[in-house]
């Protein structure tokens, strides 16, 4: 599979490589831009655990500390602190091994 398919149409590049995997055709694979998406989707995977994680830590510090605007955006805060938490959970879920990135 030519390289310029991954510049020209990803999508495309996608099922072509999804297609070569299943039929065991792995000497027409584009390795290069292949092991470069994998690295990315690991990448992407910590980026977004960190992102909920720094997001429901200002939340829980925002809950406990920011007495002047604590009755207003208490029940706010609350509910996002439960969504972040799902999600945090629902990516280690998926991902076991970012574990060790919630100590």
């Amino acid at each position: 599979m030519k390289s310029d398919l991954y510049e020209q149409d990803y999508y495309l590049w996608i099922e072509k490589t999804r297609s070569l995997l299943e039929n065991h055709q792995f000497s027409e694979l584009d390795l290069d831009n292949l092991i470069e998406e994998i690295s990315d989707m690991g990448k992407s995977q910590r980026q977004s655990l960190k992102s909920y994680l720094t997001r429901l830590l200002e939340h829980l510090l925002k809950l406990a500390y920011w007495q002047s605007e604590l009755e207003y955006n208490q029940r706010g805060s609350k509910n996002e602190i439960r969504n972040f938490r799902r999600a945090i959970k629902r990516i280690i879920a998926d991902s076991t091994s970012l574990q060790p990135y919630l100590i």
